[in-house]
């Protein structure tokens, strides 16, 4: 049994990051590892660990430029607490985490893995926190290229383990049913969605842009924007200016996904700036949805256009328009692209086979 502390600089669960942090705390092996977390308040996050019982303990971690004494202090405490719980190896995700850890870490000979779930480089920080670890797995091999400095001298120090998705949690069979009696839409009713926070690199203007296209060539089609977030109101706004309004539906939040998902014919990933690994996508995939991607950042590693799914060029609404009316126009071809979305989830990027890498990664470096 070997002990792993997990550091996270939030203690809610936000975006994809969390959720893909979440579901390796729910499926480690808990016969050859012993999980603890550490993060800097109690949330949803820190709810749902607990319920797992699993140690958790609360410390701060405020940017040293705040506060550095404060700082100091938290790594000194963190430190104790390595020792303390005689922790065996440290899993960070998060820039922030790993700076904690790394300084905590180094004096006790600790080693340190740091998961890289963000694309954009941070220049000489990277390398400074790469100091800090003895390995940084990343989420494809779009963030790999953030470390392309690292990979010439020592390639071996990198690991792409892609993101896993439950395939029992997120499954063709789940009925969308009931979230389409809650919205009023009828079952023959043609349905696009997409499904994300309400950012403005998240890309939803150009989704209701291409509502409005697909509206004039299918009129009954309806559309969901499921999230929340700063530009709910802006977005709002856009659909009433197109005359769309009563044909978007803006959900909110919601914590039934694989539900909504199933109420949709065709989901939309609509971002403008590229995503590390969109792990929207591979929920869409493994619901046997057909998706409508933007052909940028980690997702070409998982969609093969026109076979599994669609990819286009972001910012660009009449083209994703054109691809959702195709999609909701031939049913049999987005059947069959749902299938093989599945078939592709299923074979490459299950929960199972993303804690069996990692997992893999933690006994090479405790050299077990």
């Amino acid at each position: 049994m070997y002990r792993v502390l997990y550091i996270e600089n939030s203690g809610d669960i936000a975006g994809g990051g969390l959720i893909s942090f979440l579901k390796l705390l729910e499926n480690i092996d808990r016969t050859l590892i012993e999980p603890m977390l550490v993060c800097p308040f109690s949330g949803n996050l820190v709810s749902r660990v607990e319920e797992m019982d699993m140690p958790v303990k609360v410390l701060s971690m405020d940017s040293p430029k705040k506060n550095p004494i404060k700082f100091l202090g938290s790594v000194h405490k963190l430190r104790r607490l390595m020792r303390s719980m005689k922790v065996d190896l440290v899993h960070t995700n998060t820039s922030r985490s790993t700076l904690y850890a790394g300084l905590a870490a180094k004096p006790l000979g600790l080693p340190v893995i740091w998961h890289v779930r963000v694309i954009e480089s941070e220049g000489w920080y990277d390398r400074f926190l790469s100091g800090l670890c003895h390995k940084l797995i990343v989420v494809s091999k779009a963030v790999e290229k953030r470390f392309n400095w690292l990979l010439s001298k020592n390639p071996e120090k990198v690991a792409v383990i892609h993101n896993g998705v439950d395939l029992r949690e997120f499954c063709p069979i789940i009925s969308g049913d009931g979230v389409r009696s809650e919205f009023n839409l009828k079952p023959n009713v043609p349905v696009a969605g997409v499904v994300g926070n309400l950012l403005v690199w998240k890309g939803q203007e150009y989704f209701i842009r291409a509502a409005s296209e697909v509206r004039k060539v299918i009129p009954s089609a309806m559309f969901l924007i499921v999230g929340d977030g700063e530009c709910r109101h802006d977005l709002e706004s856009s659909s009433e200016k197109l005359g769309i309004r009563d044909k978007v539906i803006f959900t909110g939040r919601r914590f039934d996904i694989p539900k909504v998902m199933a109420a949709m014919n065709v989901v939309v990933h609509s971002s403008i700036t590229p995503e590390p690994f969109a792990r929207v996508i591979l929920e869409a995939m493994a619901m046997g949805k057909p998706v409508v991607a933007m052909n940028e950042g980690g997702v070409p590693e998982v969609i093969k256009d026109g076979v599994n799914g669609i990819s286009i060029a972001p910012r660009n609404a009449s083209l994703m328009a054109q691809k959702i009316i195709g999609l909701l126009d031939d049913k049999d071809k987005a059947k069959k692209m749902g299938k093989e979305a599945r078939k592709c989830i299923e074979e490459h990027f299950s929960i199972e086979a993303n804690v069996k890498k990692i997992q893999k990664e933690y006994l090479q470096i405790l050299k077990v």
